[in-house]
């Protein structure tokens, strides 16, 4: 529950998908982490989901803002999020861009780096389950989102 507190006070809203993803928790905890923090008067439902070209099963999932301290923008941000990573394509792009920050990026102290060393590091480290340049782009988006200059 603390984990998805403080991720909330980072972001401000929320969806019990962006915790499973972003956290790393099952379904379930997430669930049951976002009824606790209601009980506890700390998070409170915003809006439930707009339906974008999906299937009518299930429940609607909802967008948790922490009460009193979110801004429309934060819900914004929730939504377009939690579209994106519903995308396999985004989160395996998303471990290549960590990937690429850890271990080429951070070790030599890099501020910038080029498009085609993306798609390279993407094709040398076989990350082919995909179109190459489709991960490298959203690579590169991810990459620039962290404050790395990404020449085209």
């Amino acid at each position: 529950m603390g984990q998805a507190f403080i991720y909330l006070c980072r972001t401000g809203a929320v969806t019990a998908w962006l915790l499973q993803i972003q956290l790393g928790m099952p379904e379930t905890t997430s669930h049951r982490v976002l009824k606790q923090l209601m009980a506890l008067e700390i998070v409170e439902p915003v809006i439930k989901m707009p339906r974008r070209r999906m299937k009518r099963s299930g429940p609607i999932p909802k967008v948790w803002g922490l009460r009193g301290h979110y801004v429309p923008e934060d819900v914004a941000k929730a939504i377009n999020l939690h579209y994106r990573t519903l995308s396999p394509k985004y989160r395996l792009a998303r471990e290549v861009a960590q990937s690429m920050l850890t271990e080429y990026l951070e070790p030599r102290h890099l501020k910038e780096i080029s498009y085609r060393e993306i798609v390279a590091y993407v094709k040398d480290n076989r990350w082919i389950s995909f179109n190459a340049p489709d991960i490298a782009e959203l690579a590169a988006d991810y990459i620039h989102e962290k404050g790395i200059k990404v020449w085209r």
